[in-house]
């Protein structure tokens, strides 16, 4: 991709307003991609910035009226999609898939919830937009698009008490080469990025402030958590790299296990 690549362009990202998400928002505005940002919570209109470039927008990833409505407002209003970064996600509660003491099992509800809104929303959110996406004119090397989907080192490095949230984005990165393989054929490429612990919102409260740490503790260098803009530089290197597809990438410093 040229350096104007961005320029003009038309992307999607969810959790958008805080997070992995915002930071992504930002970078991609910043570029003068227009940039819709969809979220459970969203700052008020008015303080949208880069005059409207970031145009934020109510949504829950797994209501399909809700996404649909969003994908509907951009085929109006800018006729294309270029980019979609999914990066809402929840980690629910710390909490074992079997307590011997108390012989509590673990939360039905909870794992539920988890997988709805990491799996099926990523889901969900690609299905509607690929269509828009594929009218696309084809550009350098016939592409089209590009999906980046948000996995985590916890998909192969998980800690215990986060059963459901660790296979949540193992799914995340299992989706990732069959929907390569059938996006490729219209020019839409599709890649997950496995960041390690950052500091985010999600992280950074009582009940995670151990995984901040540990995850510090464990990698190979530098030896700290990751930072939200990091994740973003990686979906910004992602977009412009075409060879880069149908793969997870690693962003968490050599972390090797707790």
């Amino acid at each position: 991709m040229s350096s104007d690549s961005f320029m003009g362009k038309v992307a999607l990202v969810t959790g958008g307003a805080s997070g992995l998400g915002k930071a992504t928002t930002e970078r991609l505005s910043a570029k003068g991609t227009i940039v819709y940002a969809v979220d459970l919570v969203i700052p008020d209109q008015e303080e949208e910035p880069r005059e409207g470039l970031i145009k934020y927008r109510k949504c829950d990833v797994t209501r399909e009226d809700d996404v649909a409505n969003v994908i509907s407002e951009i085929k109006f209003k800018h006729s294309r999609l270029d980019f979609v970064v999914n990066c809402a996600g929840i980690l629910g509660h710390v909490e074992p898939v079997y307590d011997f003491e108390t012989e509590a099992m673990h939360s039905t509800q909870m794992f539920m919830d988890i997988f709805r809104v990491n799996v099926y929303g990523t889901f969900n959110v690609i299905r509607h937009a690929v269509g828009l996406m594929a009218d696309n004119p084809p550009g350098d090397d016939g592409q089209r698009g590009v999906i980046v989907n948000t996995s985590s080192r916890a998909r192969k490095d998980g800690a215990a008490r986060l059963v459901a949230y660790n296979a949540s984005k193992g799914a995340v990165s299992a989706m990732t080469v069959p929907l390569a393989r059938e996006f490729g054929a219209v020019g839409i490429r599709v890649v997950a990025i496995a960041p390690g612990a950052s500091e985010t919102p999600m992280l950074q409260n009582e009940e995670y402030s151990w995984v901040l740490k540990g995850h510090a503790a464990k990698t190979v260098f530098p030896m700290r958590p990751g930072k939200p803009q990091e994740f973003a530089h990686m979906v910004e290197f992602t977009i412009e790299n075409h060879l880069i597809n149908a793969t997870t990438v690693r962003l968490d410093g050599g972390f090797r296990g707790f």
